[in-house]
């Protein structure tokens, strides 16, 4: 990024706008050097709104919003060999539950 995208009325980090910018780069707002605006500069996230943050620290929404990817969640099944292992576990581990509880009681 140049120090041209990055300030807003110029260069004093007193000013509220560049402390308004600032927190959003803090936050993973990138400016986007081709957005800067009249109304402001324009910073885009990967998932978040597009803003524009004014000369006086107000943030807006950007008018038109790009395309995000939305993140897609992988969904495993569960084997069915897993299913059927768990299946005899479970059988084993109650048959021999049950065989201890026998002996317990028979004596």
């Amino acid at each position: 990024m140049t120090e041209k995208a990055l300030s807003i009325g110029g260069s004093s980090e007193g000013d509220p706008g560049f402390k308004t910018l600032q927190e959003l780069i803090r936050h993973g707002y990138e400016a986007d050097p081709n957005g800067s605006k009249a109304g402001g500069i324009l910073v885009r996230h990967s998932t978040a709104p597009d803003l524009v943050v004014q000369p006086d620290g107000v943030i807006r929404l950007a008018e038109k919003q790009s395309v995000k990817q939305q993140p897609t969640a992988v969904v495993q099944k569960i084997s069915w060999r897993r299913g059927v292992l768990f299946l005899f576990l479970l059988a084993a581990y109650t048959l021999i539950s049950a065989f201890i509880i026998i002996n317990i009681t028979a004596d």
